[in-house]
């Protein structure tokens, strides 16, 4: 089985959608397909929410009253069958009778969580009605039923895995699932999501779930770019990339991947592809730099690890740079990222957080052998248990290192009551 994602703007004009349909059902091999919200949608029901936020009723229902003509428009040229048009109608009135109620209520966070899964949630129903209407095998299996996150909202995937496969065994006949991609439900069973880009990381989370042969990230640009389109003139798709290459890229900006969404793939060895007509023709991604490179210029022909050398030579020749061994580089790759947790001097034993002692600062980071993810797929944090695990600073048992999050929590926490008294 594999997994294909489709972002806003494959799904985001009918004409599109069309293209989906076609896209997954040119081999019959079983397929779970996470799709975005339509284009513009996320932003639109985010302005809905701000405006909530601030007590402005007036403007956030004249936006919900446009986003509701769109969606209406696109049933129209959607589908053609009258029937299937009104099925797609009562999806579409549910969904805005749902936002027209909440300006009857008390904004609150979770109430804003509710508002932003809307889209994907429209988007799917949507997309299951027109297969549908092609008469094209299928089941809309809903992301809420098994995605997941926990009190540090990372996702858990044992459950994930336990839950989506004993619904796919359920399902066995079937061979083509529609999912949403960015929602979940978090520790308090409350509607939650995986941030901004989270579609990426749903496809990565199912294809470690499930094992998939492959994860494939659709997507109207070709590829990750050597710079960012949008600023730089002339850019061109990178052919291979390793899975740090990738998450480096990701975490650093590159728009086309979620930063997170490459270590369950990594953890589980299932190739990520990034697909758009003839630029990219690979298998799996490359870790060895054995890749020839093309498009590139003067570095056309050459392996990946000996362009690297080249490139450094020839931008001292041009006197744009200089060769600089940085010596940081495994302090900062080690504590970047919240996944892998940070140094942050604070200990947890029984859900309480405790300062460092002043005579353990610094707080030095340890020596790192390997940074791939733990043995159930959680940070390398995972594989060091003599730092992760230390003596309480109390004197009494085990404390532990926590992720990033919860100790930023912790520190917005004192910050809070330091402001507050």
């Amino acid at each position: 089985m594999k997994v294909m994602k489709f972002g806003g703007t494959s799904v985001g004009k009918p004409e599109r959608m069309y293209l989906v349909g076609d896209l997954i059902t040119r081999d019959t091999e079983s397929k779970i397909v996470v799709l975005s919200a339509l284009s513009g949608t996320t932003n639109s029901l985010i302005e809905i929410s701000n405006l909530l936020a601030l007590g402005n009723k007036e403007g956030a229902k004249k936006n919900i009253q446009k986003l509701e003509i769109h969606y209406k428009n696109f049933v129209i040229d959607l589908l053609q069958k009258e029937e299937f048009q009104a099925k797609a109608y009562a999806i579409v009135e549910e969904h805005f009778d749902f936002l027209n109620i909440i300006l009857k209520i008390s904004f609150s966070e979770a109430l804003n969580k509710d508002i932003l899964a809307q889209g994907e949630l429209m988007s799917t129903k949507l997309f299951s009605v027109y297969l549908e209407e092609k008469e094209i095998p299928h089941l809309l299996l809903p992301a809420l039923d098994f995605m997941t996150i926990d009190g540090n909202e990372e996702p858990q995937l044992g459950s994930i895995k336990v839950k989506l496969n004993k619904i796919l065994k359920q399902h066995s006949d079937k061979k083509l699932f529609i999912t949403q991609g960015y929602i979940c439900k978090n520790a308090r069973g409350e509607i939650d999501n995986l941030k901004r880009g989270g579609s990426d990381y749903t496809a990565s989370i199912i294809g470690a779930a499930i094992h998939a042969n492959e994860v494939q990230i659709w997507t109207d640009i070709d590829g990750m770019h050597n710079n960012d389109p949008r600023i730089v003139s002339k850019t061109h798709a990178i052919k291979e990339l390793s899975f740090d290459e990738a998450a480096e890229l990701a975490y650093f900006g590159a728009k086309i991947l979620h930063p997170a969404s490459i270590w369950p793939a990594q953890h589980f060895n299932i190739p990520v592809t990034n697909i758009i007509g003839e630029h990219f023709n690979g298998k799996e991604a490359n870790a060895t730099k054995e890749a020839i490179l093309e498009n590139s210029g003067f570095l056309n022909g050459l392996l990946m690890k000996d362009a690297i050398g080249v490139a450094i030579n020839k931008i001292e020749e041009l006197g744009i740079g200089k060769r600089k061994v940085n010596f940081k580089m495994r302090d900062a790759g080690f504590s970047r990222q919240r996944y892998w947790g940070e140094p942050f001097p604070i200990v947890w034993k029984d859900g309480m957080a405790t300062a460092l002692n002043e005579n353990d600062l610094p707080l030095q980071l340890p020596h790192v052998e390997k940074y791939s993810p733990g043995p159930e797929g959680e940070g390398p944090l995972a594989n060091i248990s003599d730092w992760v695990n230390l003596p309480s600073p109390e004197g009494e048992g085990l404390g532990v290192r926590l992720s990033t999050y919860k100790n930023l929590h912790f520190v917005r926490e004192v910050l809070l009551l330091y402001i507050r008294f």
